[in-house]
């Protein structure tokens, strides 16, 4: 009997190997032993799919490198988002409120607030008070500036208060500034908004 060259063992040995690791990531998974977001059953995915690649790809048979390749991206784009922590309830509320900002959606942006929350100017100027004071004048600050987007460049959570550092952009043609917003949660719901800006960045009322 001819024995194979080492080149050939090599490759049948990427070829049961990759099977071996994308089989045992499925029946594991199918016995409830691993979980589908679980990051054994991750790897184990990975392992597979990239011997199979290697395996497929010197065999020619292009279809089944496809086929791997394209199991590996989204395994791959699932491993990269278990490293990112979820977002807490409270963040949760923040990052609807920042897309109902880009969006310029005064109603969804105010149904982030309390009925009776404040709205206040560093340190201590009352802006707004009530939600539907909070919509009507935003919902103003949207039709005067179209264009106005805010970009998150920092957070930090501490207890009941979220602080974001960001960018604003008003509009083509007008400098960017940024701004601090201390928000402070009760039952799911900002019950006060503190921002810390350069007076001259501060919107008309």
């Amino acid at each position: 009997m001819s024995r194979l060259p080492l080149t050939g063992r090599l490759l049948n040995g990427l070829g049961w190997g990759g099977a071996t690791a994308s089989l045992s990531a499925y029946a594991l998974n199918s016995l409830g032993t691993l979980g589908s977001q679980s990051l054994p059953y991750l790897l184990l995915n990975v392992l597979g799919c990239g011997l199979l690649i290697l395996y497929t790809y010197h065999k020619r048979a292009f279809a089944n490198t496809t086929l791997n390749s394209i199991w590996l991206l989204v395994t791959l784009t699932a491993l990269t988002k278990s490293f990112i922590p979820s977002p807490t309830p409270m963040e949760s509320v923040i990052n609807q409120l920042v897309a109902a900002y880009n969006a310029g959606d005064a109603r969804t942006f105010a149904d982030q607030f309390a009925p009776d929350a404040a709205v206040y100017e560093h340190p201590q100027q009352l802006t707004q008070a009530g939600q539907e004071a909070i919509f009507s004048y935003y919902q103003g600050v949207f039709r005067q500036f179209p264009g106005l987007r805010t970009t998150l460049l920092h957070r930090i959570v501490i207890g009941n208060r979220v602080m974001d550092h960001e960018r604003v952009q008003r509009g083509p043609g007008q400098p960017p500034f940024e701004v601090l917003a201390i928000y402070e949660l009760h039952d799911g719901l900002i019950q006060r908004l503190d921002f810390v800006r350069e007076a001259r960045h501060i919107a008309p009322q």
